[in-house]
C-alpha cells in the first residue's frame, strides 16, 4: 500500500517537538509489512502556506520527478497557524 502523510505539523532541528506525535505514526506505519510511505510536511504561514503546498503536491505528481503509482491513502495532519 502507498501512502502519502501530509502534515504542517513535523519536527525540525529548530522546533523538534512540532508534531512528535506525526513522527511517531510515521515510523510505526513505516514498520508495517508492504506499507510504502512518504511524507510531504510544509511550515506555518496562514493560508497562503497551504497554497504553496498544494503547488508543491502538484509539482511532485506522485512522487521523484516521474509518474509513479497513485497513493492508496492520503493521511493530512493540520495544525492551525
Amino acid at each position: 500500500m502507498r501512502a502519502l502523510i501530509v502534515t504542517n505539523m513535523y519536527p525540525t532541528p529548530a522546533r523538534p517537538a512540532l508534531g512528535s506525535f506525526v513522527r511517531d505514526q510515521v515510523e510505526a506505519l513505516g514498520r508495517l509489512p508492504d506499507v510504502e510511505l512518504e511524507v510531504f510536511s510544509f511550515g506555518p504561514g496562514g493560508p497562503s502556506a497551504y497554497l504553496r503546498a498544494a503547488a508543491g503536491l502538484r509539482r511532485r505528481g506522485g512522487g521523484r520527478g516521474r509518474r509513479a503509482e497513485p497513493y492508496d491513502i492520503v493521511h493530512a495532519h493540520f495544525g492551525l497557524t
